[in-house]
């Protein structure tokens, strides 16, 4: 492009030009194969370059991945995408508005990390997102009805088959970021990005119209967390407004990858290529869980994401458990921790200053100017205030944690990967039954439709009954809560005429 990309605050950024990404042939003459992650290395031609981690994901999702003749292809058609792109004005999808949203979203990607802004990482990115633009509409071309089904058509892990171009949507180059940051190399992290759009189920994250894939998602997690931290549920339903959702759209698009620091989130990948979004569920149940406490103490919209997304949470052994604390800016620049490890202990994961708590609802006029009452009737909570630097660097990704002196190991996400998230045991059939759920048809069932739901009915296990009598008991609460707010309509009016 020859244009000139604006931006938001009225400077000016040159689009990629042949300097900046589509460089023929791929990475081999601009980067050696060493790649920037601390990883372990594997031998390669007597030294030892490739990541073990890397090599890893690769063969769990790439048949054949270390055959000579596979590699070989995939490069040969890497550098002919490539240099299709080169050819931009010849290729349709890449379009002056997309290649905007390209190089703006790369730059807001990585800008901290050197690799990026010096080792040539923003130009590889480039590349893997524009060749990924090309190959999907080739891809999704080819299984347009009608058109006869392409080759050795890779297995798309249950999504159905593509006949819309998806192209670029924000957050892919988060994926494409943390690939390439183990790959070292672009067309390896490309194939890998490609199969993990395709048989980790993740296209359908991001197809227009309505990203069907993130829906369902979201929905699944939202009863995940109703199912195993109803409490919580109740609460972050009704103080975020049952907005969920917006928390958890980054960590279900991008695996974590816009959130937590390189070093855990390697490791929570590592268990992403052996179990799919399964484990993503565990990981933000684990995530809730631990912040469960101080989450039930908080009503504002506000701090309650900030805390959800971006609490620094230090963990203690207590008695052979893991005890929480949350980590929170005071008066001054030293970071301390609010709450007691002694008394904030896990118990089969749920902290103990959770259990107990009385479910007594009180009216709905009271609720609604609860937070208001707190400062008079209780003592302040210390909590993490909504600042840019609380275990989060102003940036959109935070690859490094500042708490941890700027280290990409961050003890506290990796606790919650290593330890919490094992410790969430959330049958794998009742994340699929929530999926399942959002996705059946609203329309009136056939008879061999209705005989197979009648059959599945009379095999439901104590789980499916248990969400059933949810549901009832939160059409109760409804109706409960819309007469309430009718009686306080009532008490305001009054309110209006004493004054």
């Amino acid at each position: 492009l020859q244009s000139i990309c604006s931006q938001a605050d009225g400077s000016t950024m040159e689009t990629p030009s042949d300097s900046d990404g589509f460089e023929a042939g791929g990475s081999d003459a601009k980067l050696a194969v060493q790649p920037p992650c601390s990883c372990r290395r594997l031998f390669q031609d007597g030294q030892k370059s490739r990541c073990e981690r890397f090599d890893r994901w690769a063969r769990r999702c790439i048949p054949n991945y270390d055959k000579a003749d596979v590699e070989a292809r995939q490069n040969s058609e890497y550098t002919a995408l490539l240099g299709r792109a080169r050819q931009k004005e010849q290729v349709p999808c890449l379009g002056e508005q997309t290649m905007r949203q390209v190089l703006l979203d790369v730059e807001r990607t990585c800008p901290a990390l050197s690799f990026f802004r010096e080792g040539g990482g923003r130009e590889m990115l480039i590349n893997i997102l524009v060749v990924w633009i090309i190959f999907d509409a080739d891809t999704a071309a080819a299984t347009k009805p009608g058109v006869a089904d392409a080759k050795d058509e890779p297995d798309r892990g249950g999504c159905e088959e593509p006949s819309r171009q998806v192209g670029y949507v924000q957050g892919m180059s988060f994926l494409a970021m943390n690939l390439l940051w183990h790959a070292g190399r672009e067309e390896t992290a490309f194939w890998v990005f490609v199969a993990m759009m395709q048989r980790y189920d993740m296209r359908c994250m991001f197809e227009a119209p309505d990203m069907h894939g993130l829906q369902k998602r979201t929905f699944a997690t939202t009863q995940l967390v109703r199912y195993a931290m109803p409490a919580l549920s109740d609460h972050l339903a009704e103080y975020l407004q049952n907005n969920l959702g917006l928390l958890l759209t980054d960590w279900l698009l991008t695996l974590f990858a816009s959130s937590v620091a390189l070093g855990p989130l390697g490791v929570l990948w590592d268990r992403f290529f052996d179990i799919g979004y399964p484990w993503i569920y565990r990981v933000i149940l684990a995530r809730l869980r631990c912040l469960q406490q101080w989450l039930l103490e908080e009503t504002d919209f506000a701090r309650l994401m900030h805390i959800v997304r971006f609490a620094h949470v230090d963990f203690d052994w207590v008695h052979g458990q893991l005890a929480p604390r949350l980590r929170c800016r005071q008066q001054g620049t030293n970071w301390v921790s609010s709450g007691g490890a002694c008394g904030n202990s896990f118990a089969n994961g749920v902290p103990n200053s959770a259990r107990g708590k009385s479910g007594h609802k009180h009216g709905l006029l009271h609720r609604l100017v609860r937070g208001r009452r707190r400062s008079f009737d209780e003592p302040p909570v210390a909590l993490a205030e909504p600042e840019p630097d609380l275990a989060y660097n102003g940036q959109p990704a935070a690859w490094t944690c500042q708490i941890c002196n700027n280290s990409e190991d961050c003890e506290s996400w990796l606790t919650i990967v290593t330890e919490l998230a094992e410790m969430e045991r959330v049958p794998v059939d009742v994340a699929e039954r929530f999926e399942a759920m959002f996705g059946a048809p609203a329309s009136a069932p056939t008879e061999p439709q209705q005989a197979s739901a009648d059959s599945q009915v009379m095999d439901a296990t104590d789980d499916d009954a248990d969400v059933r009598a949810e549901n009832v008991r939160l059409r109760k609460e409804n109706a409960q809560l819309r007469a309430e707010l009718q009686e306080a309509r009532k008490e305001l009016d009054d309110l209006r005429g004493l004054h």
